[in-house]
């Protein structure tokens, strides 16, 4: 047991390394690519997170974190919450590798066991790579993903020509590997005071699953029906809702995706989304507007 009452100096190694535990699994949980463990068995005061390839090694500090909930509700929840706070921009230190340029020789075998869709900022993806548009600000890239490697290989024209298949082809297959890892996606939600939904793990495939027309599906079913909105502000992230006549709250939701970008790895978008009662995906236009923060002062 925490005793939550005692500040971080007065706890004993025994309660220390209970809440370091706590943490790492909630970590685990928000970011399941990153290594997270501990430093060493008794060491209580840190943890440890990094990447796969070892280049991304960061000895992350306990005690301001339990400084943020010690005085809260003991929740899972409170806690993601706080480490968002906390630590959100050390974590994203450790971020995917970027999806890399130069990719090796692969056959058509790999690609029907690893071709997949993914989420990219439309700044980021390299001229002559295969992809399609979605929104403004996002695109759906083919790749070759190496869950196990953190790895993600772009695909181009030349290696779909080298394999004599079509553009046809390759998306059918991507989207069959894309609903293998969908089904394995756990969601949660609220329904009061909104039902919203998203991913309770940070895959980093997460967001990509909305265009899978069995999850829009299923999403729809959850909330009551459709239309409903979402946001996408990470690879790892989104949040599904149905109230979309209430003007303020997508104000708000437009906001929570803004922020949300600052918080997740892997940022694409604050647009918002809609997808209609045929289950087809729309941007929202006009997008909503968020007020200017008004000035204060203490004077």
């Amino acid at each position: 047991m925490i005793n939550y009452q005692k500040v971080w100096a007065t706890l004993d190694v025994d309660e220390k390394i209970a809440f370091r535990d706590r943490v790492i699994k909630a970590v685990q949980e928000i970011y399941p690519h990153y290594i997270v463990r501990p430093l060493e068995p008794r060491e209580a005061d840190k943890f440890f997170v990094g990447n796969k390839q070892d280049d991304v090694r960061i000895h992350v500090p306990l005690r301001d974190l339990y400084a943020r909930v010690s005085g809260k509700d003991k929740t899972l929840e409170v806690l993601k919450d706080a480490i968002f706070t906390e630590y959100a921009g050390m974590l994203n230190k450790a971020d995917d590798v970027e999806l890399i340029a130069e990719e090796p020789n692969f056959t058509w075998d790999e690609v029907l066991a690893k071709a997949r869709l993914q989420h990219v900022r439309l700044k980021e993806i390299p001229e002559g790579k295969l992809h399609f548009p979605f929104g403004d600000e996002v695109v759906t890239a083919l790749v070759i993903d190496h869950p196990h490697e953190t790895l993600m290989y772009w695909i181009t024209q030349e290696m779909l020509d080298g394999w004599g298949k079509t553009m046809d082809d390759l998306f059918k297959v991507a989207m069959d590997n894309l609903a293998t890892l969908a089904d394995g996606l756990e969601i949660v939600g609220t329904n009061t005071p909104r039902n919203e939904l998203w991913p309770e793990k940070g895959h980093g495939f997460a967001s990509t699953c909305l265009l899978l027309p069995s999850l829009r599906y299923l999403v729809a079913q959850t909330l009551g029906g459709a239309p409903f909105r979402f946001g996408i502000p990470s690879r790892h992230r989104f949040y599904a809702w149905v109230d979309i006549d209430d003007e303020k709250y997508q104000i708000e939701q437009k906001a929570k995706m803004e922020r949300e970008m600052d918080r997740y790895p892997s940022p694409l978008t604050s647009k918002i989304y809609e997808v209609d009662e045929q289950g087809q995906i729309k941007l929202v236009k006009p997008q909503p507007e968020i007020p200017p923060m008004p000035l204060t002062s203490n004077n």
